[in-house]
């Protein structure tokens, strides 16, 4: 009876021997030689007294010596601190003396020739030869620094979840739990990058996306939308009398009470400072876009409790509707703002559609401003004071300008 090839580490490449004398099977040779030399893992061989008989590039690497070969013959007490090389020293003698493999162990190294440290996973297993005899231990690193320094970063939910990936016996299984962890973790990173960090809303960026998107399905569905553009009135005011803290509060307190009207399939998103945009994706009649409206403004004016204050905002309401009113993203976001000035124009506290004589009225308003900077820039202002007179007496008591 033929008996199987056996495996054995003889210098810094594996070569396969066939016990039976029959010629080396080559397409098993460069199989190993392809794994041991191209695997990004560290894989290695020890003898009974821990002794490398074989270490792969990245072995080597990670020692801090240039050649595999300078391994050989040598003990991790060459290249750990002692108290480190005694702990994998008796590790790998348990393996050697019971033939229980070590599997998926983490462990933190630290090199004497780098002056570096890293964090493995490490699986260590008995070899033995034809006699069943144990004759040395295979062991293989699998290095997770980057993906450890990460983790102290993550919340504490992500780092239990890391924990159970190490404890994970096979392989495959805590490779796939950590790509989830992976995508867990870009996911937040992508919805910190689309909301509002104070009220959790969808921003800017989400909101011009959620958009297109229904603007794209109206166009499929030949239907309307609506964009409606709300901004408090006299926020200003609360943020220069009792300060930012109770202004980020107010608008904390105005956004959980707005989210409670949001249809849903609708997008209700923060742009900054105190101004919302609340997307109506499907159609809605006259009617019931003015009971909307009735709604968002009586919910905004209840009175809020801030900074051991009672405060009341109302707020100015403008919206556009596609298509009529434009046919992207950016012109009915548009149009809705310049709606919204001309109802604070208004008074404030009213709601008005989007008219063309709103964009001209914006455009003249934008122009008065730049030429009231222009001339405050060049000094053109002059300051006028006329007398206030006591009408009984006749006396001046004061000026005004």
């Amino acid at each position: 009876m033929m008996t199987a090839p056996t495996l054995h580490f003889r210098s810094a490449k594996p070569a396969v021997v066939d016990t039976t004398g029959a010629p080396s099977n080559a397409f098993e040779h460069t199989l190993l030689r392809a794994l041991a030399e191209n695997v990004p893992h560290r894989i290695y061989a020890k003898d009974l007294e821990g002794r490398f008989t074989f270490a792969n590039g990245a072995v080597a690497r990670g020692m801090g010596v240039s050649n595999p070969d300078e391994l050989l013959g040598k003990t991790d007490f060459d290249f750990y601190p002692l108290g480190l090389a005694s702990v994998y020293y008796q590790q790998e003698q348990e393996v050697l003396r019971h033939g229980r493999p070590l599997l998926n162990s983490e462990e933190h190294a630290r090199y004497l020739l780098l002056d570096e440290e890293a964090w493995l996973i490490t699986t260590k297993v008995a070899v033995r030869d034809d006699a069943g005899r144990i004759v040395g231990l295979v062991g293989i690193n699998y290095e997770v620094t980057t993906q450890k320094a990460a983790e102290v970063a993550l919340q504490a939910a992500h780092a239990q979840a890391a924990e159970a990936a190490i404890r994970l016996q096979a392989t495959v299984a805590r490779l796939d739990l950590e790509i989830k962890e992976r995508q867990r973790f870009e996911q937040e990173l992508r919805r910190q990058a689309m909301h509002d960090t104070l009220t959790g809303l969808p921003n800017r960026a989400l909101l011009m996306d959620r958009i297109e998107q229904a603007i794209t399905l109206a166009q499929r569905c030949d239907h309307s939308l609506t964009l409606l553009f709300l901004d408090l009135d006299r926020f200003k005011l609360v943020n220069d009398s009792l300060g930012h803290a109770a202004g980020d509060e107010l608008l904390r307190v105005v956004t959980r009470r707005i989210r409670r009207l949001v249809r849903s399939g609708d997008t209700f998103a923060r742009l900054g400072g105190d101004e919302f945009v609340l997307l109506l994706r499907t159609p809605m009649s006259a009617n019931a876009l003015a009971d909307l409206t009735i709604r968002l403004s009586r919910v905004v004016a209840k009175p809020v409790r801030v900074a051991d204050h009672e405060v009341s905002v109302t707020c100015s309401l403008g919206y556009s509707v596609y298509p009529q009113d434009g046919e992207d993203a950016t012109t009915l976001l548009k149009r809705a703002d310049a709606a919204m000035y001309g109802a604070k124009e208004d008074g404030g506290n009213r709601v008005r559609r989007y008219t063309p004589e709103l964009t001209s009225h914006a455009g003249e308003r934008l122009d008065v401003e730049t030429q009231l900077k222009q001339a405050l820039h060049r000094g053109e202002f002059l300051l006028h004071y006329q007398p206030q007179i006591e009408i009984a007496s006749g006396r001046i008591v004061g000026v005004e300008a």
